[in-house]
């Protein structure tokens, strides 16, 4: 994750990043101070432990623990044992899910500012997400403007596409659909061209 490599290396103040997103990620001003008290420790070791967090912050222990859980409920923070410690086991954490997610808003909005339909552009991404049951990559945002922009199809197709292909959607199988759909011949009716198209995204593994 290009993220938290960013952050390991302290090239980003990263808790701004948090703030200016904090809507879209859905944290709540309490979450978000818990989350800026983790950074801090994650800065200088991994170990989790309630009372370190606690001199950072001003939440008092009870709330702290229910919003520990919610931030793991949300997948922001996961919390683990080392089994490789000499003595007993050290309970450790990281935030990879948050670095992934934050990462991912950053990407899309990239994606979405260099295309002028804004809005079809965003729904065609939410389908594409539904469709695949999980946040699409980096690369593969990427991926996504390449297509639109080497083939010059229209959201409208892509969303057609993605809806034919269902749950074989990829977009590696997306690209082969636009190339099937391009090297069709005119003069074929729109019934015939359906069915040839069914027939092969039904074939494709």
């Amino acid at each position: 994750m290009k993220l938290k490599k960013l952050f390991e290396s302290q090239s980003i103040v990263f808790e701004q990043l948090i703030y200016v997103h904090h809507k879209e990620l859905d944290l709540t001003s309490d979450e978000m101070m818990v989350i800026f008290g983790l950074l801090d420790i994650y800065k200088k070791r991994n170990s989790f432990s309630l009372s370190t967090l606690q001199k950072r912050i001003t939440i008092v222990q009870k709330d702290l623990g229910a919003i520990i859980d919610a931030l793991i409920t949300k997948t922001y923070l996961h919390t683990y044992l080392d089994d490789q410690a000499q003595s007993k086991a050290k309970e450790l954490f990281h935030l990879d899910g948050l670095f992934s997610k934050l990462e991912h808003l950053i990407d899309t909005k990239e994606l979405i500012k260099s295309k002028p339909n804004d809005e079809g552009l965003k729904k065609l991404i939410v389908l594409l997400e539904q469709k695949l049951n999980r946040l699409l990559t980096s690369s593969e945002l990427q991926t996504l403007r390449l297509l639109i922009e080497t083939h010059q199809v229209t959201l409208e197709s892509l969303s057609d596409i993605i809806e034919q292909l269902n749950d074989r959607v990829s977009l590696k199988n997306i690209e082969k659909m636009i190339m099937i759909s391009k090297n069709m011949p005119k003069v074929v009716v729109d019934e015939k061209v359906d069915q040839a198209l069914d027939d092969l995204y039904k074939a494709m593994k």
